[in-house]
């Protein structure tokens, strides 16, 4: 792999990862993960065409669709997570890719008395320094 071919992949890789598709059909999503399952080589060959295609595209002057190639990497409206509840042990179910705001709301409603505590402890201390 040249460096050029290595800043591409990368490139690609790092779009990708930013990606947060706003709605998923669960079909679909079932018939991709059951090829991807059972070919141990699907990443590699479908990150290959997607950057072939892409190059392609590129070289092209009108945009396939109406759309550009800047669209799909870019989602201008993240998708929103649901809070998500502690469990106790862990809970294999939260996305690992969650927002700092989705992060921080799951930390606030998992947490809620230690944060009231925290607050109160510091107002006193504040209120007893001023005094």
């Amino acid at each position: 792999m040249t460096g050029n071919e290595r800043d591409t992949l990368t490139q690609f890789l790092r779009d990708l990862q930013q990606t947060r598709p706003s709605e998923i059909d669960e079909q679909a999503n079932g018939l991709i993960n059951e090829v991807m399952s059972s070919h141990p080589h699907a990443s590699y060959v479908l990150a290959s065409r997607c950057i072939l295609l892409e190059k392609e595209l590129a070289n092209n002057s009108s945009s396939f669709l109406g759309a550009s190639l800047a669209d799909w990497c870019v989602n201008s409206e993240p998708v929103r997570q649901p809070f998500i509840p502690a469990v106790p042990g862990g809970n294999p179910n939260i996305p690992t890719h969650l927002l700092m705001e989705e992060k921080a709301i799951n930390f606030l409603g998992n947490n809620a008395l230690k944060v009231w505590i925290f607050i109160i402890t510091f107002s006193a201390v504040v209120v007893y320094l001023r005094n």
